[in-house]
């Protein structure tokens, strides 16, 4: 009997070692999985990075066209707005020297 009764404190004991270097396994891997996660989460960050810079890049293109657009445009409306006083006003002219 006695025998058994260490033979079965030996077993639990084992049986408590080999959990305990179970739970000891799965730390060490979730703790060696860790440097990929990061690594990855960098890579993805990087690329974001990238993609949105090249979006502001273009962002900042087009919004440069618009503004040269915008003065084109209001130059112009500034020649056409000249051009139409220049003719009312040669209208009035000829119209007071008609009279």
């Amino acid at each position: 009997m006695a025998e058994q009764s260490a033979l079965q404190a030996a077993l639990q004991r084992l049986e408590g070692a080999l959990a305990g270097l179970d739970e000891a396994s799965a730390a060490l891997a979730e703790a060696a999985e860790e440097p990929v996660r990061r690594h990855r989460g960098q890579a993805v960050m990087a690329a974001d990075r990238a993609r949105l810079a090249e979006a502001l890049d273009a962002a900042t293109a087009r919004a440069e066209r618009l503004e040269l657009s915008r003065r084109d445009a209001a130059r112009r409306l500034d020649q056409a707005i000249e051009s139409v006083r220049s003719l009312l006003d040669e209208g009035g002219a000829r119209s007071g020297a008609e009279r």
